[in-house]
């Protein structure tokens, strides 16, 4: 009996000088060890257009390529300069300053980096100023990327309407619609009876020179509907 107990003690002794609490991958780097931390260098204002909208987030999020839902985030305010995401897994392809929803599904991008610009396992990501209130962002994200090539990029703003940054604010907030005779372009607090809403959620524009019912995403749209019904600042 004695040996038997002796013998017990002995192997758990071994398997206890053998075992450092940790576990280990195929590679033989401990778990958890690998992951990138992203340091977010700037300043960031605006955040406070979104206190009144809780589906909304300004964040500092990583993606993988083609997936719309952040792999991990972390809440971004104004007046930020220095917010740090750690623990990321080395997978992921982007990193950005965004606006996610409730599920971290992105809905615009304000700033991005790719993530293979990391040091080792740490990314600098310098952003610089930015503003991500609403209607920048909408100008940013919508009107200078998808719409100005019509309303007023080349010289020529099509039913009047120019969406350039320093005209878009004047032409669309109380603006008379110059093709839906009566209406307004965007009436403050009211998205159902904007005329830019409108043209872009429905099929009132199906029979313009151009239909603009799919020209956005359900995402963008809705954050445009969010604006107008928030005032439209």
């Amino acid at each position: 009996m004695r040996c038997s107990i002796s013998l017990v003690l002995l192997m758990a002794a071994a398997l206890a000088s053998c075992d450092d609490g940790r576990i280990y991958d195929e590679g033989g780097a401990s778990a958890g060890s690998e992951g990138l931390t992203v340091s977010m260098r700037g300043v960031v204002s605006g955040c406070s257009d979104y206190d009144r909208l809780p589906q909304y987030s300004v964040a500092l999020a990583a993606f993988r390529d083609g997936d719309d839902f952040a792999v991990s985030s972390k809440p971004v305010g104004d007046g930020d300069d220095d917010v740090v995401l750690s623990n990321i897994p080395l997978d992921v392809n982007t990193v950005e300053v965004c606006l996610i929803d409730r599920l971290r599904k992105r809905v615009m991008t304000f700033a991005s980096t790719d993530a293979s610009d990391a040091s080792g396992n740490a990314l600098i990501f310098n952003i610089g100023e930015l503003d991500v209130a609403m209607y920048p962002a909408i100008q940013r994200e919508v009107f200078s990327s998808s719409c100005t090539q019509c309303h007023g990029a080349t010289g020529h703003a099509a039913a009047s309407l120019d969406l350039r940054p320093e005209a878009s604010y004047d032409d669309l907030v109380n603006a008379s619609s110059s093709v839906v005779a009566g209406e307004t372009r965007v009436v403050p607090g009211d998205a159902d009876a904007s005329v830019l809403w409108q043209a872009v959620a429905t099929d009132v524009s199906a029979s313009w020179a151009f239909n603009h019912a799919n020209l956005l995403t359900d995402n963008k749209k809705d954050f445009i509907k969010n604006w107008i019904n928030n005032g439209a600042k």
